[in-house]
């Protein structure tokens, strides 16, 4: 029986509380005061505070966003509601958590798994790490069952199929016979969700579910767990550091910096009109689409990089390109969108001569990579460089900066260390990071840092075109817009083109002026990027459109669904 219900402010989505939960007394399911959690600084002699002295509530049935940037204390907060900062090596230092009528911190621990195995559920960032690889899919939903008590292999079975089909997966042989590492992004991920409702949660955590997945996939994945919240009559507390997803899909938020609730209030009150200064920051730097048309550039008409009906075809037989025919020019700044599997990175690769081409011919300067000798070769890669979505990956670890930052110029040039240091100590002043940075190791720096860095790196040859293969993807809202207005600047300064390789269609339309849609492994559609993200001709170009407006926060306003 409804008592009342809340028609969430973008998905239309009813967040429903039962008289049930009422009468049973859990009108407020988790209850913090006054919670400090601390961690062990590297030393080991300080501690390092990741939440700090504070206090919030969830109702039964309710939706509610924690946004704020990484370090800001989310998922700790997180972790502290189902008592697991132990397990993490944290320490609560002061406060207290009850969690549906049990105190989190301080019950024994029969009673705090009970709460963490009946009453909530998680749905973490990387799905494929959080499942057992050596399990199938079937096997992982048995396991589920038998936890909860059910035994029969038929009843299992038909629950499996259920669940399946509740996150929008067909219930085949060949998936349920699947290990985590053979399904996509957002299969692994809905695999994921439909295990954590398949213990019927009254409460689901989802801690960042959506960050590395495209455009809509995110709206599938969001529209499902939304679905299943008001199914289920379930609470939903969703973090990330997306501020349109969680305006899209919550009823209230928290905004979360240095540890402490900066600031709370209805979703709509919040987003659309922020009282803090940090808030105010960060809904500023969400990437909103825009349709400014581009100066057009005297150099535009040399090409640099020319793909002519190119095809990548796989050992196992999949077409990963199929007949791309592409031109690339001086100067130019061109965005590269589609979904994960559109072939893409694989058109990346292909241009830097990391997969053999089928089919076609790559064109570096009027010449054909396939016919260069070494020493072509060797000026080829040097003129086309890359930046990778994960830059901490990209380094090598046990070594300083210095060594790292010098490794193109020390293989693609025959200058001295002392004018490799050189050049990389001007760059460096471009990219706003001092000098001294080159005596640190990788794990020093943050992800902003790391990633201008590693733009360092990609720009000390000289290149004439440089790839950024989703450089932005896993970095925070304002760390986002840093590392964007970073790219156009160097991008201006030293003229070199620039391809920008996304499922962002907001990020891509703040910096490219030509716009190619990837679907399939073919380029499906082309143009200024005004004219195709205003009058787009192909029908999946529209559907990537109407997913990204999902959470865009500029059009919600437009359209009056926030004051």
């Amino acid at each position: 029986m409804i008592d009342k219900a809340h028609r969430g402010p973008y998905t239309g989505i009813t967040h429903a509380i039962t008289v049930e939960a009422m009468q049973d007394g859990i009108q407020e399911m988790v209850s913090v005061r006054s919670l400090t959690v601390s961690f062990p600084s590297p030393g080991g002699k300080k501690r390092t505070v990741a939440v700090d002295n504070i206090d919030l509530s969830l109702e039964a049935g309710s939706s509610t966003g924690i946004i704020g940037e990484s370090g800001s204390g989310k998922s700790v907060t997180c972790y502290s509601l189902t008592g697991l900062v132990g397990d993490l090596g944290g320490r609560v230092d002061s406060g207290s958590v009850t969690a549906f009528g049990v105190d989190m911190l301080h019950s024994d621990r029969a009673a705090v798994e009970s709460v963490r195995r009946t009453k909530c559920a998680y749905v973490f960032q990387e799905p494929v790490p959080a499942l057992t690889p050596h399990t199938t899919i079937a096997g992982h939903f048995a396991l589920r069952f038998s936890s909860m008590g059910i035994k029969r292999a038929s009843e299992i079975r038909r629950r499996t199929e259920e669940i399946l089909l509740e996150v929008q997966l067909p219930p085949s042989r060949r998936i349920l016979r699947s290990f985590p590492r053979e399904l996509s992004g957002g299969m692994a991920q809905r695999v994921m969700i439909g295990l954590a409702l398949a213990g019927q949660p009254e409460l689901l955590i989802a801690d960042e579910p959506t960050t590395s997945l495209d455009v809509t996939t995110r709206m599938r994945i969001m529209e499902t767990v939304a679905v299943a919240a008001n199914r289920h009559t379930m609470g939903l507390l969703l973090v990330s550091h997306d501020v349109g997803l969680v305006a899209a899909m919550t009823r209230d938020v928290l905004v979360m910096n240095g540890g402490r609730i900066v600031e709370r209030g209805a979703a709509a009150q919040v987003i659309s009109y922020p009282r803090h200064s940090y808030t105010q920051s960060l809904i500023s730097s969400v990437p909103v689409l825009s349709t400014r048309t581009f100066p057009r550039k005297s150099q535009e008409t040399k090409p640099i990089l020319e793909l002519s009906s190119v095809t990548v075809e796989y050992p196992n037989g999949v077409r990963a390109l199929d007949g791309v025919s592409l031109t690339f020019r001086t100067h130019e700044s061109i965005g590269i969108v589609g979904e994960s599997g559109s072939g893409k990175s694989t058109l990346v690769k292909t241009c830097l001569g990391l997969l053999p081409v089928t089919a076609g011919e790559v064109l570096v300067d009027g010449l054909d990579t396939s016919r260069m000798d070494a020493v072509q070769l060797r000026e080829a890669k040097r003129r086309m460089q890359i930046i990778f979505q994960n830059p901490a990956g990209s380094f090598n670890p046990n070594i300083r900066m210095q060594r790292n930052l010098q490794e193109p110029l020390k293989e693609l040039t025959s200058l001295s260390e002392t004018q490799r240091m050189e050049v990389i100590h001007s760059l460096l002043a471009q990219v706003g990071l001092h000098k001294d940075v080159c005596k640190r190791y990788p794990r020093h720096f943050s992800g902003g840092q790391k990633q201008r860095l590693s733009i360092t790196r990609s720009i000390s040859v000289s290149p004439m075109i440089l790839f950024a293969d989703e450089a932005v993807s896993s970095l925070d809202v304002s760390i986002q817009a840093g590392v964007i207005s970073l790219l156009n600047m160097i991008q201006q300064s030293l003229g070199f083109a620039l391809v920008f390789v996304t499922h962002d269609l907001a990020a891509a339309s703040q910096l490219c002026e030509r716009i190619i849609v990837m679907r399939q492994g073919m380029v499906v559609e082309e143009g200024p990027a005004a004219q195709v993200l205003t009058t787009p001709h192909h029908a999946y170009t529209r559907e990537l459109l109407q997913a990204a407006s999902w959470t865009d926060i500029a059009k919600l306003k437009k359209e009056g669904v926030y004051p």
